[in-house]
């Protein structure tokens, strides 16, 4: 399956911690998980999960999962961001 060029867009302009929290939910990630990798707070992950969901249009942790792995050009982005 192929992105369209505005999902690409849309992931392409992702913040870099953005980009590192949606590779965290793409492989499965709890909050604690992404709190404790990136040393942040757990009210911090939520606001930033809020954040990548309006910009990408996508809301909930396994829709992005999905829709990431069924988009290689998209998981292989993510996952050089790490």
């Amino acid at each position: 399956m192929i992105a369209t060029e505005s999902e690409l867009q849309a992931f392409t302009e992702l913040p870099k911690y953005l980009k590192q929290i949606a590779a965290c939910l793409a492989i499965g990630c709890t909050n604690q998980e992404i709190s404790l990798a990136m040393s942040i707070s757990h009210t911090t992950v939520r606001a930033y999960k809020t954040r990548l969901y309006e910009a990408v249009g996508i809301h909930g942790g396994l829709k992005l999962a999905v829709f990431i792995v069924r988009h290689p050009q998209i998981e292989k982005m993510l996952r050089e961001s790490l």
